[in-house]
């Protein structure tokens, strides 16, 4: 299937738009339209802070390796889980208050104070210093609009965000924990010290681009392209594996073998990416008679999309490549257009998801073949399993679409 070139959010080709991104429309809690205007940026900005550490925590948690796997891996697992909660339901409240939560690349990025680790691999005590400053970095946010919340009177929303500052900051507890009671494996100081010298050395040499081996195996080519100033980019002497490349893996793939399945299930990833924050999207703004029954179904799938995720990463750092996890590869891979941050109504909604999870279906079976083709029975495995699922949300999405169960326009019209 072709990769979309070009832009990665589109507007939509049918549908209502219901509410501009950026307006903040009058509310049914009565609150003061100049009270929620200023709520809603606030929310905003811890929003898209917890979207990004939700991103953050994940890819570390695809990642770890080393002796204390389990344990880091597991409570990074749990956190990430809890962090993905926070997003929820500051979401519900950004639209509880009349406006639109943040769900694009560009919206994210516009208010996030939390950045986004560069998509290359580093070292598991680098990486969870990020994770800790991050949370540093979203703790101090959300106490400041607690206080702001108190102060436009609007208790309910100062309540929800004291629950969530309590959440997070226990959980930057866990992290200090793991990395104060040095359970990680440190590099000793002169094996670091040599590292920068081979760095500080090979940036002198080097003024074109050129192939460079790290010590994985993997092989890259050094572009000196200026990174995105919303990404942090943790020292060279941390780096373990750079984005796009393939290392040997312990599985005895052949590594051309290997390069090829990564490839394509970091497509697979980056669809997953798309359609699973999709689905969060219209999880969070669906309204009309049938919210009830259209928003638990829409959580149970963007679940069952979280966990296909999981497990397809972590077959990709197996085979010996860097998981897609953020902007720059999901833009690289993306079989799907982002939707734009604008609100739709709900029938054209869940047509473009319905489109989304048909679209990554194809690709699955084509990915299932090529798995087959290459004898990796375990990858292929993988992918019938997640398909299956994928198929099994299609005929609930068609069938939902089928029965004319969602409030037609025209209807009252007839």
């Amino acid at each position: 299937m072709a990769t979309k070139r070009g832009r990665l959010v589109r507007t939509p080709e049918s549908g209502v738009r219901l509410q501009e991104w950026g307006t903040v429309e009058a509310n049914a809690l009565r609150l003061d339209r100049d009270v929620t205007t200023a709520l809603v940026d606030a929310l905003a900005v811890d929003h898209a802070g917890s979207f990004n550490l939700f991103y953050l925590l994940r890819k570390h948690y695809w990642t770890a390796e080393g002796a204390e796997l389990g344990q880091v891996a597991s409570a990074l697992e749990q956190m990430y889980r809890r962090v993905g909660d926070v997003t929820d339901e500051l979401a519900f409240r950004i639209v509880e208050l009349g406006g639109i939560p943040p769900t694009t690349p560009a919206t994210i990025q516009e208010h996030a104070a939390v950045h986004l680790e560069a998509e290359d691999r580093y070292d598991l005590r680098a990486s969870l210093e990020g994770d800790r400053a991050a949370y540093a970095t979203l703790v101090e946010s959300v106490r400041e609009h607690v206080g702001l919340a108190d102060r436009m009177g609007d208790s309910a929303t100062g309540e929800r965000l004291s629950r969530h500052l309590e959440l997070l900051e226990r959980d930057a507890d866990r992290l200090d924990q793991l990395l104060e009671a040095d359970a990680l494996v440190r590099k000793a100081v002169t094996d670091a010290v040599d590292a920068v010298d081979t760095a500080d050395t090979a940036d002198t040499a080097d003024t074109a681009d050129t192939a460079r081996t790290h010590s994985d195996g993997a092989k890259r080519t050094d572009t000196r392209a200026e990174h995105p100033s919303h990404l942090r980019r943790p020292d060279d002497t941390h780096l373990r594996q750079r984005w796009d490349t393939v290392a040997e893996n312990e599985l005895r793939i052949d590594p051309r073998v290997a390069e090829e399945l990564i490839r394509a299930l970091n497509s697979d990833l980056s669809g997953l990416y798309i359609l699973f924050n999709q689905v969060r999207k219209h999880y969070w703004t669906v309204e009309g008679a049938e919210w009830g029954h259209i928003d638990d179904y829409l959580v149970e799938a963007a679940d069952r999309l979280s966990d296909a995720t999981d497990t397809l990463a972590i077959r990709v750092h197996a085979l010996g490549g860097v998981p897609v996890c953020g902007p720059k590869g999901v833009r690289q891979h993306a079989p799907l257009y982002i939707e734009d941050a604008h609100r739709y109504d709900v029938r054209s909604s869940v047509e473009r998801d319905l489109d989304g999870y048909s679209t990554l279906a194809v690709q699955f079976r084509e990915h299932i073949e090529l798995a087959d083709r290459m004898k990796d029975q375990a990858t292929g495995e993988l992918l019938r399993s997640h398909s299956k699922t994928l198929e099994d949300d299609i005929r609930v999405l068609q069938s939902y679409l089928a029965d004319d169960s969602l409030v037609r326009r025209d209807a009252t019209h007839e």
